[in-house]
């Protein structure tokens, strides 16, 4: 059997940046959810995703980004893991359009495409609150 990653956590934010470091710089993380200042908004977005690989491995994948049930973005991608345990990864700017709140954002991954699509992180989008 194949060693498959398993997912650990997922955050959400404006954008990532790496130091030479290789240190992270994650901007504008969003806790509980995205509030839309109008509608309809396109929103640009960065992932940042933990995984746990079992062994050192190579791994392809697909993502896709759904609001309303609808597929707003997807990406493919391929890892290599050089070393067992934990790693991060990040899927930069990923552009959203028409978004119009009062709804969730769900994001989405496999890591074959025989595979059924699991949701790695959902948050809800509100909608610009009308004023009185």
């Amino acid at each position: 059997m194949t060693a498959r990653l398993k997912m650990q956590y997922a955050l959400v934010c404006d954008d990532v940046r790496r130091e030479d470091s290789g240190k992270l710089i994650l901007i504008g993380v969003y806790a509980r959810d995205i509030r839309l200042t109008s509608v309809p908004a396109t929103l640009v977005l960065s992932l940042v995703v933990n995984v746990m690989a079992p062994e050192p491995l190579e791994v392809d994948f697909e993502f896709q980004c759904i609001v309303d049930e609808v597929q707003k973005g997807s990406a493919k991608g391929h890892l290599k893991l050089t070393e067992a345990g934990a790693s991060l990864f990040n899927i930069p700017r990923l552009v959203l359009p028409d978004i119009m709140g009062d709804t969730e954002l769900s994001f989405q991954w496999r890591q074959n495409q025989s595979d059924p699509w699991e949701t790695i992180y959902s948050i809800p989008i509100v909608a610009p609150q009308k004023k009185a």
